[in-house]
């Protein structure tokens, strides 16, 4: 079921996507600087640690629970909260383990942020 998902253009649809959350999120995770480690990092262990919440959830989203809701016949609505909700949750638990200050309410608004714009590029018909 997951290598019918592997195809070239699913991929470089995977790319945009991750590109585009990085873009978003990144930023989000940077600003907040709250805990200790945090404020100690480097710019590159900064950059290093903003990166992680996403890199960790992404392509198990796209993925497998992808592939997953696909055979259940569920609308992409149902997939899209779902995916959000589980991500929320393990990006928040992340940053948490990464010391970062108030991790569930940074995760919510990078993810918010992030699935506003993927929602804003299927409505106008570019994604």
């Amino acid at each position: 079921m997951l290598a019918q998902h592997l195809t070239d253009s699913w991929l470089s649809a995977w790319l945009s996507a991750f590109l585009l959350t990085q873009l978003i999120e990144v930023p989000v995770y940077l600003h907040q600087r709250g805990g200790d480690l945090w404020r100690r990092a480097g710019a590159l262990k900064a950059l290093s640690l903003a990166l992680a919440p996403t890199c960790a959830t992404h392509p198990l989203i796209w993925w497998p629970l992808h592939a997953y809701a696909h055979a259940r016949g569920w609308s992409y609505l149902t997939y899209a909260l779902t995916a959000e909700g589980a991500v929320v949750v393990a990006e928040g638990w992340l940053l948490w383990a990464l010391g970062a200050r108030r991790p569930l309410r940074v995760a919510l608004l990078a993810n918010a942020l992030s699935a506003f714009a993927g929602l804003a590029l299927r409505a106008l018909g570019l994604r």
